[in-house]
């Protein structure tokens, strides 16, 4: 399905979802051992996975911005910081991470103290509530599963159909 966003959304999930497992393995193992480093666990091909989604929620975030906000309601200050605020970590996050996968030093990962695991989890929440509590703006027609249009009605959508007039008999 075409998405005018080029479901930067979806991505965010994904990377965000991720991300918090990545450090919760990180921060139980810190815990258990009292010296894990994330690159302990996160090897190359798990980074690669999430520098690709990294790079797509970027590129996609920063290139598409006026039309997420075409399909998003971002009106209130929150909205519209809370957007560029994630934009800015996940393409601040990128060099970092492509440091890593083209030299295999973990020493970006181990600038940040073990703790920082536990900061940045419920961060993660926080993105991911966000992208769940997005509201479409009003008048957004997504096609349906048969790719007749949805229009509105109130708070639930229904299907157009025409129906046929009755026939007099």
């Amino acid at each position: 399905m075409k998405s005018s966003t080029w479901h930067a959304e979806d991505a965010l999930l994904l990377l965000m979802s991720g991300g918090f497992f990545v450090h919760l393995i990180n921060a139980s193992r810190h815990l258990r051992d009292d010296g894990s480093q994330v690159a302990d666990i996160l090897l190359r091909p798990v980074d690669l996975a999430l520098f690709l989604l990294m790079g797509h929620c970027a590129v996609a975030l920063i290139t598409r911005s006026r039309q997420f906000a075409g399909t998003y309601d971002l009106t209130s200050v929150g909205r519209w910081l809370g957007y560029w605020a994630i934009t800015a970590y996940v393409t601040l996050s990128l060099p970092g991470h492509a440091l890593f996968l083209l030299t295999g030093n973990p020493r970006f990962f181990d600038a940040f103290p073990w703790w920082f695991s536990f900061v940045i989890m419920p961060v993660y929440v926080l993105v991911v509530a966000y992208v769940l509590t997005l509201r479409r703006r009003q008048g957004y027609a997504a096609p349906g599963p048969t790719g007749r249009s949805r229009t509105p009605q109130g708070a639930a959508e229904q299907l157009v159909t025409s129906t046929p007039s009755p026939t007099a008999s």
